[in-house]
């Protein structure tokens, strides 16, 4: 099924999206990425507190998917950054981050 999305004619196809009942929106500044031979983890967080004593984080969604899928995602997410960046400029780290 994923090579049937390469397909010239199925890849331009007009598409529909609807949010489902269980859909939810977070902000996220933290992320922890994991996988295993099957899947690709993300857990989305805030980060809560940061110092030299403690990093807090309440994570607040995980997402999997599979390891074609994530693939895509990265490159769609340099794609989109690449545009934000050509618009808006050079993404530079927060203060005091480096």
């Amino acid at each position: 099924m994923p090579d049937e999305l390469e397909k010239p004619e199925l890849k331009d196809r007009p598409s529909k999206r609807e949010l489902g009942p269980g859909h939810v929106r977070i902000w996220a500044n933290d992320a922890q990425i994991g996988h295993s031979p099957w899947d690709v983890t993300v857990t989305f967080g805030q980060l809560r507190r940061a110092d030299a004593e403690m990093l807090e984080v309440e994570q607040q969604a995980t997402v999997y998917m599979s390891p074609q899928f994530a693939q895509r995602l990265v490159s769609a997410l340099e794609e989109n950054l690449r545009a934000y960046q050509e618009r808006f400029g050079e993404i530079k780290p927060p203060l005091g981050t480096d």
